[in-house]
């Protein structure tokens, strides 16, 4: 439900609002205006067109803070056979689209079964439309009921399997393994 002086003004950003109502055989009949939602879809090619399948592809949502503007995660999706990727719930915002940097061939190798021939390709991390930071990254304005597409043409590379084991680290803790490339 949004505010009511928000749909009579639709310039203004759609703020979300709470009503109580008493469901009852003779209560008066109750007017909710709903906010309707976004979507933003897209598809993942290779440098030769063809549709790269497993990518993950994140939506975050951009937000204003003091310091310069949040990208805080809204939804994570991955492509589909034809390179397509969708998130169809989005409530209206800005968002920026970052391929998260795999393809579902590496997650065939987790855990005990490694890809004995390393042969399987990946995809770099970029921010639509081709950047490598946010900083650099298209913000999508999403208005309500819009459809918004943001495509990616992106080269493939090899991609390598990492074996090995955790230890030192309190079970159940959070714990976090960043893996640095070049240096």
């Amino acid at each position: 439900a949004v505010e009511s002086d928000t749909a009579e003004q639709p310039w203004r950003r759609v703020q979300p609002a709470f009503f109580m109502v008493d469901a009852k055989p003779d209560s008066p009949p109750a007017r909710l205006l709903l906010a309707p939602l976004s979507s933003l879809a897209g598809t993942v090619l290779d440098d030769n067109a063809e549709p790269l399948l497993g990518v993950a592809v994140q939506c975050m949502a951009v937000k204003a803070s003091p310091d310069g503007p949040d990208y805080v995660p809204a939804r994570t999706s991955r492509t589909d056979d034809r390179g397509g990727y969708a998130f169809l719930d989005l409530p209206p915002g800005d968002y920026v689209v970052r391929l998260a940097g795999e393809v579902s061939s590496t997650y065939y190798f987790v855990g005990s079964k490694l890809n004995p021939n390393n042969d399987h390709r990946g995809v770099q991390p970029v921010y639509y439309p081709g950047g490598d930071s946010p900083a650099t990254a298209s913000v999508l304005h999403v208005g309500p009921g819009e459809r918004v597409t943001a495509d990616f043409r992106q080269a493939t590379e090899p991609a390598f399997d990492i074996d090995g084991w955790l230890a030192g680290f309190s079970p159940g803790a959070w714990t976090r393994i960043q893996l640095y490339r070049d240096g």
